[in-house]
Formats: structure tokens, C-alpha cells, sequence
């Protein structure tokens, strides 16, 4: 048995929420909201008919405004994938402007990308208390103050902080909720939309 729940993710009408099909006793936590409506149409069907197993279904628009959240992940890809691997044309810079030697100036980088990719866990939880929105900005504004404060960086300790570990923290707060939003968007043509999105990289 289906059940269609109007429900919202990120301020967006409930026609353009992606595919959700799940147990009745394992409903997503996308957001407070979400998970929050979810659950209260669950368990209010559960008192009036026992031993039934219901799917929570919302339709994705395949297409619209979809392309346009696709456009933002590859956008999305484009700059964080840039900024990391493109750190050794800075690097031969630094090594100049801060005197130190190769093994710790790429560090720098280095801390940038490992603690982006090991952001994965931390921002899922995040998700489950936060909108994809509101975790996406919060990222961005940690990793622009991150390099903000890189400009004013006196050795490279500071930069390893500032560009290597805030950086860092921001670019994975706003990359996995960027891959995760375009299937929310996407039924039949999820696979072409990501493709896209991530290309981007």
C-alpha cells in the first residue's frame, strides 16, 4: 500500500520532492520538517489498521526547476574540486613566501582534502537536524572565512589551519549535500542528472 504524503524540502513545493520509498519504520531524516511529517502520517496510520507495511512516496518533477539544482551541484563540483587540485600552482608560491620546505607546505593542501573527504559522516548527521540549505550555506560562509583569514596568515601553521582545516570543514558541509539534493529532485532521469552534476569535477 502507497500512502502520497504532501511533504517539503528546503522551502520547495511538495510536487518537487524527490522519490522517497521506505518501510514505515525507517523514515528518511532529511530535515526536522520532513522527517517530522513523515512520521506523524506513519504512525497515525498505524493506529487504525495493524500488521501493515506502507511506503511514503513524493514524486520528483524529473526536469524544471530540477535542471536548475542540477546546474548548482555541477557549479558546486566545479569550484571545490578546483580549489583542491589546482593548490599546486599555490603551493610554488608559498614555498617561497613562507621559507619552509615541501613536506610541510603540502600540508596545507593535504589537510584541506582529507578532512573535506572525511566530512561525510559528521554532515549526514547534520542533515538529519538541518535542511540541505542551510547546511550548504553554513558551509560556505566557514570555508569563506577560512580563506579570508588566510590572507592575514603569518606561517604556514596558521595556513594549515585556516586554509587546510576550515576550508576543509566548509567544502565537505557543502559537497555531500550537493549530490545528495539532485536525487531529490530526479526519478527516471537521476542517473543523467548526476552524471552531470558530477562532471563538474
Amino acid at each position: 500500500m502507497e500512502i502520497h504524503v504532501p511533504t517539503r524540502v528546503d522551502g520547495v513545493d511538495p510536487e518537487y520532492v524527490g522519490l522517497l520509498e521506505v518501510p514505515r519504520d525507517k523514515v528518511p531524516c532529511i530535515s526536522n520538517q520532513t522527517n517530522t511529517s513523515l512520521s506523524s502520517v506513519v504512525n497515525k496510520r498505524d493506529t487504525s489498521v495493524d500488521n501493515q507495511e506502507f511506503i511514503v512516496t513524493s514524486i520528483a518533477p524529473d526536469g524544471g526547476w530540477g535542471w536548475i539544482v542540477c546546474f548548482g551541484s555541477f557549479a558546486i563540483n566545479f569550484i571545490l574540486d578546483g580549489t583542491m587540485f589546482s593548490f599546486g600552482v599555490l603551493m610554488l608560491e608559498l614555498l617561497s613566501d613562507l621559507g619552509q620546505d615541501k613536506y610541510t607546505t603540502s600540508w596545507i593542501g593535504s589537510a584541506q582534502m582529507g578532512i573535506h573527504m572525511c566530512m561525510g559522516p559528521v554532515v549526514s548527521i547534520l542533515l538529519c537536524h538541518f535542511s540541505i540549505r542551510q547546511v550548504v550555506v553554513a558551509g560556505s560562509l566557514l570555508s569563506s572565512a577560512g580563506f579570508l583569514a588566510s590572507v592575514f596568515a603569518t606561517n604556514v601553521y596558521v595556513l594549515i589551519f585556516t586554509y587546510g582545516v576550515i576550508g576543509g570543514i566548509g567544502f565537505g558541509m557543502i559537497f555531500l549535500p550537493a549530490i545528495i539534493v539532485v536525487g531529490l529532485y530526479f526519478n527516471k532521469r537521476r542517473a543523467i542528472a548526476t552524471g552531470i552534476a558530477t562532471s563538474g569535477s
